[in-house]
């Protein structure tokens, strides 16, 4: 849209929406399907996954996991929880909407590692397609993953 701004080496995803006024540095990745409200600034390198919603004037410094919603009008924003309205408008099953909330619980829970949160979600529901996406997405980072 009007006044967005992508850097060089830039990959958008099939079917991501950039609505106005966003900055989106070099080398940043956004996956298939995600959303970036308007006035949001992406840091360098950031990758925003798959599904992902990133709120109004966010000022992202991290990676966005997929299917979640990153918010936060301070800097650095943080994990919301799960895109629910945009996992319901593209047919999610109600058993994985579920599923992917106590994912996001689970990674928001700052007292546990993030390695010890990665390593739960392989125990518990590493043969389900979108925690297996979630875990090699957030192991993949770079740059830290928002919480």
């Amino acid at each position: 849209m009007a006044y967005s701004h992508l850097a060089h080496d830039v990959q958008v995803g099939t079917g991501s929406r950039i609505t106005a006024y966003c900055g989106i540095s070099g080398h940043c990745q956004i996956g298939d399907h995600a959303v970036i409200s308007g006035m949001v600034g992406l840091q360098q390198f950031v990758r925003v996954g798959a599904y992902a919603f990133v709120s109004g004037h966010a000022a992202i410094t991290q990676d966005v996991l997929p299917y979640s919603v990153a918010f936060g009008t301070a800097c650095p924003a943080y994990l919301h929880g799960v895109n629910l309205i945009g996992l319901e408008r593209h047919g999610v099953a109600k058993a994985d909407l579920h599923r992917l909330r106590q994912v996001m619980q689970l990674w928001k829970d700052t007292s546990r590692t993030a390695q010890s949160v990665l390593e739960h979600l392989r125990q518990h529901w590493g043969d389900q397609p979108q925690v297996r996406e979630i875990i090699a997405f957030a192991a993949a980072s770079t740059r830290g993953v928002l919480r």
